[in-house]
């Protein structure tokens, strides 16, 4: 495919990104088997060139399982031991960038100012094309409601699929209809897209103080912590030659950080990620592209199946969310005809990611109705 040169990567997309993280988290006793293997992959270990490889000096591919060895001079390394399948993920050291020296080492993960973004990619200073802001660029205020309110929810709950909520309150109030909670009335079913009938472990009520409980009859075997959120952002995208090929890629993303509470072993809780339980939503809107404004684009999204630790706070732990990487075939490549179509660029690993990415309407009165 032959590169583009519309000015819509200039051009400021709303979108609301719809996380949920049936990413479900294993509870106490029971559940899914951990598939967050292999040693903590130490990415501030780089070479001179300030590079990421392996003990053989190839450069580190982010989809292989690392295996920590050590050189002669006792310095630390890594094995890629294999590709990692569609349900397996691997540890980090560093969720962020460690050096702060921009200028002399390093390069940062975005531009600080969307004015830089622009120059930045296209001087090799930056590890994306696109600033991803929480507010809309035009006033500097929260992006348009059309998108949702921003939250975030943990729910105790019977299975690892889908639930997702059209709002907080809703998800405060699904998070407690476990038995002897509120149950939720029709005007709440309403608002949450529920297709396997998953039910929630905790209760909620006025005999609880409206604090959440164990709901009456659970335990906390076998159950499954899930995480569902909506975080509309606004992405300005690099005037460049090879933004395409970067958006094509899956360069660009948010990184969400998970704190836990004292007591709680943040590792071993991330280490417990049922990786094909996860499932996305991401609509662009107002995009220009050769004069003509499209609406509604759907762009597939996956977890990249790390757990990105904290050195300095054993407490919290990051995950990304990013574009799944996709290639172009074309006639050249074995596709007849005067077409191109798109293709996973590594199909064994991420299919289920992409397969779970879900087409649902962000509008609240067009949600499914499901009990």
């Amino acid at each position: 495919m032959g590169r583009q040169n519309g000015n819509w990567r200039r051009w400021w997309l709303r979108s609301a990104l719809l996380v949920m993280m049936g990413v479900s988290l294993v509870g106490p006793s029971g559940g899914v088997q951990a598939a967050t293997i292999g040693d903590v992959l130490d990415n501030s270990v780089t070479n001179s060139d300030n590079k990421l490889v392996d003990a053989n000096g190839q450069a580190w591919d982010m989809y292989s399982i690392p295996h920590e060895v050590w050189g002669q001079n006792g310095e630390k390394k890594y094995i890629q031991l294999r590709e990692r399948t569609a349900d397996e993920g691997s540890f980090v050291k560093w969720g962020y960038t460690w050096d702060k020296d921009w200028e002399n080492r390093g390069m940062r993960m975005s531009p600080d100012r969307p004015s830089d973004n622009t120059k930045l990619w296209g001087d090799r200073n930056s590890g994306t094309m696109a600033y991803i802001s929480f507010k809309d660029p035009a006033n500097g205020g929260a992006i348009s409601g059309n998108y949702g309110l921003p939250s975030f929810s943990l729910n105790y709950v019977d299975r690892d699929d889908l639930v997702d909520v059209q709002d907080p309150v809703t998800a405060a109030n699904f998070s407690g209809s476990g038995k002897g909670g509120t149950a939720l009335g029709n005007d709440r079913l309403a608002g949450v897209f529920n297709p396997t009938r998953v039910k929630s472990k905790m209760k909620r009520s006025a005999a609880t103080n409206n604090q959440f409980r164990l709901a009456d009859g659970e335990t906390f075997d076998n159950g499954f912590i899930q995480a569902t959120g909506n975080v509309p952002i606004a992405a300005q995208i690099a005037k460049s030659e090879s933004t395409i090929d970067s958006m094509l890629a899956g360069n660009w993303g948010v990184m969400v950080r998970v704190k836990v509470a004292d007591g709680i072993d943040a590792r071993s809780l991330a280490a417990a990620i049922d990786w094909d339980k996860s499932y996305y939503y991401l609509t662009v809107d107002s995009v220009t592209l050769l004069g003509q404004k499209i609406s509604d684009i759907n762009f597939p999204l996956q977890f990249d199946h790390h757990v990105y630790l904290d050195p300095h706070d054993s407490h919290a732990f990051f995950l990304k969310v990013k574009g799944i990487p996709y290639g172009f075939q074309t006639a050249s490549t074995g596709f007849k005809g005067d077409r191109a179509r798109m293709y996973l660029q590594r199909s064994r690993a991420d299919y289920l990611d992409y397969l779970h990415n879900r087409n649902i309407t962000p509008i609240i009165h067009d949600r499914c109705l499901n009990g």
